[in-house]
Protein backbone atom coordinates (compact mmCIF):
# COMPACT_ATOMS: atom_id res chain seq x y z
CA UNK A 1 0.00 0.00 0.00
CA UNK A 2 1.81 3.21 -1.22
CA UNK A 3 -0.51 5.47 0.75
CA UNK A 4 -3.01 5.59 3.48
CA UNK A 5 -6.61 5.14 2.16
CA UNK A 6 -8.47 6.04 5.06
CA UNK A 7 -10.24 9.07 4.89
CA UNK A 8 -11.54 10.34 9.10
CA UNK A 9 -15.19 11.87 8.23
CA UNK A 10 -15.27 14.33 10.66
CA UNK A 11 -18.89 15.73 11.36
CA UNK A 12 -19.47 17.85 13.87
CA UNK A 13 -21.43 20.62 15.64
CA UNK A 14 -18.59 22.12 17.85
CA UNK A 15 -14.91 23.49 16.17
CA UNK A 16 -12.63 22.52 19.40
CA UNK A 17 -13.87 19.01 19.61
CA UNK A 18 -13.62 18.31 16.00
CA UNK A 19 -10.23 19.52 15.77
CA UNK A 20 -8.85 17.82 18.99
CA UNK A 21 -10.51 14.36 16.97
CA UNK A 22 -8.46 15.35 14.29
CA UNK A 23 -5.22 16.22 16.38
CA UNK A 24 -5.69 12.97 17.97
CA UNK A 25 -6.20 10.68 14.74
CA UNK A 26 -4.34 12.78 12.04
CA UNK A 27 -1.34 10.60 11.91
CA UNK A 28 -3.14 7.58 11.17
CA UNK A 29 -5.60 8.43 8.54
CA UNK A 30 -4.81 9.60 4.74
CA UNK A 31 -7.34 12.29 4.32
CA UNK A 32 -9.89 14.13 6.35
CA UNK A 33 -13.57 14.45 4.99
CA UNK A 34 -15.36 17.52 6.06
CA UNK A 35 -19.18 17.49 4.89
CA UNK A 36 -22.24 19.40 5.40
CA UNK A 37 -22.49 19.76 8.80
CA UNK A 38 -18.84 20.69 9.53
CA UNK A 39 -19.57 23.71 6.68
CA UNK A 40 -22.96 24.31 8.01
CA UNK A 41 -21.31 24.92 11.22
CA UNK A 42 -18.26 26.68 10.45
CA UNK A 43 -17.82 27.38 7.00
CA UNK A 44 -15.51 27.00 4.12
CA UNK A 45 -12.86 29.40 5.40
CA UNK A 46 -12.53 26.59 8.53
CA UNK A 47 -11.29 23.99 5.58
CA UNK A 48 -8.21 25.95 5.25
CA UNK A 49 -7.10 25.21 8.86
CA UNK A 50 -7.39 21.04 7.86
CA UNK A 51 -5.79 21.79 4.82
CA UNK A 52 -2.77 22.94 5.95
CA UNK A 53 -2.09 19.23 7.88
CA UNK A 54 -3.85 17.14 5.89
CA UNK A 55 -5.51 16.32 2.62
CA UNK A 56 -9.11 17.48 2.68
CA UNK A 57 -11.93 15.53 0.84
CA UNK A 58 -14.50 18.55 0.97
CA UNK A 59 -18.11 16.17 0.73
CA UNK A 60 -21.23 18.50 0.03
CA UNK A 61 -22.73 16.19 -2.88
CA UNK A 62 -24.08 19.25 -4.60
CA UNK A 63 -27.39 18.55 -6.96
CA UNK A 64 -29.20 21.51 -8.42
CA UNK A 65 -29.01 22.73 -12.04
CA UNK A 66 -25.62 23.16 -13.77
CA UNK A 67 -25.50 26.85 -13.15
CA UNK A 68 -26.32 26.50 -9.93
CA UNK A 69 -23.44 23.99 -8.92
CA UNK A 70 -21.13 25.48 -11.88
CA UNK A 71 -21.22 28.49 -9.29
CA UNK A 72 -21.03 26.55 -6.00
CA UNK A 73 -17.66 24.65 -7.15
CA UNK A 74 -15.99 28.40 -8.04
CA UNK A 75 -15.10 28.92 -4.45
CA UNK A 76 -14.55 25.65 -3.73
CA UNK A 77 -12.07 25.47 -6.67
CA UNK A 78 -10.14 27.76 -4.98
CA UNK A 79 -9.48 26.10 -1.31
CA UNK A 80 -7.10 23.39 -2.84
CA UNK A 81 -8.92 20.48 -1.54
CA UNK A 82 -7.83 17.24 -2.69
CA UNK A 83 -11.25 15.96 -3.59
CA UNK A 84 -15.31 17.21 -3.78
CA UNK A 85 -18.43 15.72 -4.37
CA UNK A 86 -21.59 15.79 -7.08
CA UNK A 87 -24.66 13.69 -7.26
CA UNK A 88 -24.64 12.04 -10.72
CA UNK A 89 -28.76 12.34 -10.17
CA UNK A 90 -28.19 15.47 -11.33
CA UNK A 91 -27.20 14.64 -14.65
CA UNK A 92 -24.74 14.65 -17.13
CA UNK A 93 -24.80 18.58 -18.21
CA UNK A 94 -24.23 18.63 -14.48
CA UNK A 95 -21.31 17.04 -14.40
CA UNK A 96 -19.60 17.92 -17.56
CA UNK A 97 -20.16 21.78 -16.24
CA UNK A 98 -18.63 20.66 -13.00
CA UNK A 99 -15.55 19.87 -14.67
CA UNK A 100 -15.45 22.73 -16.93
CA UNK A 101 -15.58 25.33 -14.08
CA UNK A 102 -12.88 22.86 -11.80
CA UNK A 103 -10.80 22.81 -14.97
CA UNK A 104 -11.05 26.56 -15.74
CA UNK A 105 -10.33 27.64 -12.02
CA UNK A 106 -7.09 25.72 -12.65
CA UNK A 107 -7.89 24.01 -9.57
CA UNK A 108 -6.42 20.64 -9.19
CA UNK A 109 -9.35 19.21 -7.43
CA UNK A 110 -10.71 15.61 -8.16
CA UNK A 111 -14.36 15.33 -9.00
CA UNK A 112 -16.40 12.45 -7.63
CA UNK A 113 -19.57 11.41 -8.45
CA UNK A 114 -21.82 10.17 -5.41
CA UNK A 115 -24.13 6.70 -6.98
CA UNK A 116 -26.80 5.84 -4.59
CA UNK A 117 -26.10 6.79 -0.83
CA UNK A 118 -25.26 3.73 1.29
CA UNK A 119 -28.28 4.34 3.62
CA UNK A 120 -30.74 3.27 0.57
CA UNK A 121 -31.68 -0.63 0.39
CA UNK A 122 -34.33 0.05 -1.39
CA UNK A 123 -35.20 2.94 -4.14
CA UNK A 124 -38.20 2.28 -5.53
CA UNK A 125 -39.25 4.59 -3.26
CA UNK A 126 -37.28 7.24 -4.93
CA UNK A 127 -39.43 6.13 -7.93
CA UNK A 128 -36.59 4.24 -9.73
CA UNK A 129 -37.86 0.39 -11.03
CA UNK A 130 -34.26 -0.96 -10.85
CA UNK A 131 -31.65 -2.54 -8.82
CA UNK A 132 -29.74 -0.81 -6.89
CA UNK A 133 -26.65 -2.05 -8.45
CA UNK A 134 -28.12 -1.38 -11.85
CA UNK A 135 -28.69 1.82 -11.26
CA UNK A 136 -25.70 2.15 -9.42
CA UNK A 137 -23.39 1.10 -13.07
CA UNK A 138 -26.12 3.48 -14.63
CA UNK A 139 -25.05 6.52 -13.03
CA UNK A 140 -21.05 5.44 -13.08
CA UNK A 141 -21.10 5.41 -16.73
CA UNK A 142 -22.81 8.99 -16.89
CA UNK A 143 -20.08 10.16 -14.73
CA UNK A 144 -17.16 8.83 -15.84
CA UNK A 145 -18.19 9.66 -19.48
CA UNK A 146 -18.95 13.23 -18.53
CA UNK A 147 -15.21 14.05 -16.43
CA UNK A 148 -15.94 12.40 -13.45
CA UNK A 149 -12.37 12.00 -11.89
CA UNK A 150 -14.00 9.06 -9.74
CA UNK A 151 -17.14 7.59 -7.69
CA UNK A 152 -18.80 7.40 -4.70
CA UNK A 153 -20.17 4.18 -4.21
CA UNK A 154 -21.38 1.58 -1.42
CA UNK A 155 -19.07 -1.72 -0.71
CA UNK A 156 -21.97 -4.27 -2.49
CA UNK A 157 -20.86 -2.19 -6.26
CA UNK A 158 -17.30 -2.22 -5.92
CA UNK A 159 -16.04 -5.12 -7.99
CA UNK A 160 -19.16 -4.55 -10.42
CA UNK A 161 -17.75 -1.12 -10.76
CA UNK A 162 -14.17 -2.40 -11.26
CA UNK A 163 -15.07 -5.06 -14.00
CA UNK A 164 -17.56 -2.82 -15.85
CA UNK A 165 -14.93 0.64 -16.12
CA UNK A 166 -11.71 -0.71 -15.04
CA UNK A 167 -9.43 1.08 -12.52
CA UNK A 168 -8.36 3.82 -14.30
CA UNK A 169 -10.25 6.59 -11.78
CA UNK A 170 -10.73 7.03 -8.16
CA UNK A 171 -12.86 5.12 -6.23
CA UNK A 172 -14.08 6.32 -2.65
CA UNK A 173 -15.86 3.58 -0.83
CA UNK A 174 -18.32 4.92 2.63
CA UNK A 175 -20.33 2.31 5.01
CA UNK A 176 -17.16 0.88 6.18
CA UNK A 177 -17.72 -1.07 9.60
CA UNK A 178 -15.21 -2.67 12.29
CA UNK A 179 -17.35 -6.28 12.72
CA UNK A 180 -18.12 -5.42 16.45
CA UNK A 181 -19.71 -2.06 15.18
CA UNK A 182 -23.67 -1.67 14.89
CA UNK A 183 -25.06 -0.85 11.35
CA UNK A 184 -26.84 2.32 12.24
CA UNK A 185 -28.21 3.89 9.60
CA UNK A 186 -25.86 2.49 6.80
CA UNK A 187 -27.47 -0.45 4.45
CA UNK A 188 -24.53 -1.42 2.35
CA UNK A 189 -21.87 -1.59 4.59
CA UNK A 190 -17.89 -3.68 4.16
CA UNK A 191 -15.17 -4.00 6.77
CA UNK A 192 -11.90 -1.94 5.67
CA UNK A 193 -9.82 -4.97 4.56
CA UNK A 194 -12.84 -6.39 2.43
CA UNK A 195 -13.11 -2.79 0.42
CA UNK A 196 -9.76 -2.48 -0.35
CA UNK A 197 -9.60 -6.45 -1.61
CA UNK A 198 -12.60 -5.53 -3.93
CA UNK A 199 -10.79 -2.34 -5.47
CA UNK A 200 -11.70 0.87 -3.16
CA UNK A 201 -8.97 3.41 -3.19
CA UNK A 202 -10.24 5.32 0.07
CA UNK A 203 -12.09 4.09 3.22
CA UNK A 204 -14.57 6.96 4.16
CA UNK A 205 -14.73 6.08 8.10
CA UNK A 206 -16.38 8.19 10.88
CA UNK A 207 -18.70 6.60 14.15
CA UNK A 208 -15.85 3.53 14.36
CA UNK A 209 -13.49 6.54 14.83
CA UNK A 210 -15.33 9.15 16.44
CA UNK A 211 -17.68 6.90 18.47
CA UNK A 212 -14.67 4.95 19.72
CA UNK A 213 -13.48 5.67 23.47
CA UNK A 214 -10.06 5.83 22.50
CA UNK A 215 -10.35 7.12 18.88
CA UNK A 216 -6.41 7.37 18.00
CA UNK A 217 -6.18 3.54 18.97
CA UNK A 218 -9.37 2.70 16.58
CA UNK A 219 -7.45 4.54 14.12
CA UNK A 220 -4.51 2.60 14.96
CA UNK A 221 -6.14 -0.59 15.28
CA UNK A 222 -7.70 -0.24 11.17
CA UNK A 223 -4.79 0.75 9.66
CA UNK A 224 -2.54 -2.07 11.25
CA UNK A 225 -5.62 -4.28 9.96
CA UNK A 226 -5.13 -3.21 5.98
CA UNK A 227 -1.45 -3.03 5.83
Amino acid sequence: MNKNPIILALDADDKHSAKRMFDETKNNIGLVKLGLEFIYNFGLEEVKNYILEKPVFLDLKLHDIPNTVSSALKPIAKLGVEMTTIHLLGGSKMVSESKKILEGEGSKTKLLGVTILTSHDDISELGIDKKIQDEVLKLAELGLKNGADGLVCSPHEIKLIRKEFGNDFILVVPGIRLLEINNDDQSRIATPKQALEDGANYLVIGRPITKSHNPKEATQKIFESII
